[in-house]
């Protein structure tokens, strides 16, 4: 194998495992919930005019 084949074949790997380990962290157990958590932050209104 050349040179040039030995990096395009690290490369695609190296996409393939960030593909993988991306899907692991977004469907394990438990990240619904962590999400709704973060999402539900309660947000202070600082403006003049709030009512």
């Amino acid at each position: 194998m050349s040179a040039l084949a030995l990096l395009q074949t690290g490369v695609l790997l190296a996409l393939v495992l960030g593909f993988l380990l991306l899907l692991v962290r977004l469907f394990r157990p438990g990240a619904r919930e962590e999400a709704d958590r973060a999402a539900a932050i309660p947000f202070r209104d600082d403006r003049e005019d709030a009512a």
